[in-house]
C-alpha cells in the first residue's frame, strides 16, 4: 500500500492540485509554503489517499 497526500488549493470555486508528498508532515509544510505564495487561492489544504494497486500500461507504437 502506497499513501500519498495531495496538497490542493481552492480558487475561483475550482480545486489545484500543487504537488504530491509522501508524510503528512510534508504536506502540512507545503500548506504552511503556499499560503505565502500563493495568496490568490482563497483556502489550501492536502487529502490522503492509498493506493493499494497500480496498474501501468505502456502502449508501443509501431512505424510502418
Amino acid at each position: 500500500m502506497l499513501t500519498n497526500y495531495t496538497v490542493f488549493g481552492i480558487i475561483d470555486g475550482k480545486a489545484e492540485v500543487i504537488d504530491r508528498c509522501v508524510t503528512s508532515m510534508a504536506a502540512n509544510n507545503l500548506v504552511k509554503e503556499c499560503k505565502e505564495l500563493y495568496p490568490d487561492f482563497e483556502s489550501l489544504g492536502y487529502i490522503k489517499s492509498n493506493i493499494y494497486k497500480t496498474i501501468i500500461t505502456i502502449k508501443k507504437r509501431f512505424k510502418k
